[in-house]
């Protein structure tokens, strides 16, 4: 099985080690998400303008 045999250099990865850890960074982005606001229209407006130039 890929990932459970460890070697001298990594330790064994277990998949639902990896699961969880998936889960807690999703979990940690939307939660940092949310504390920023969104662009207003105009702002976004303004931002694509910027950008296509």
């Amino acid at each position: 099985m890929l990932g459970t045999s460890p070697s001298p250099s990594r330790p064994a990865i277990h998949p639902w080690s990896t699961r969880i850890s998936a889960e807690r960074c999703l979990e940690t982005y939307l939660l940092e998400i949310n504390e920023t606001p969104l662009l207003t229209a105009e702002q976004e407006r303004e931002l694509g303008r910027r950008i296509h130039r």
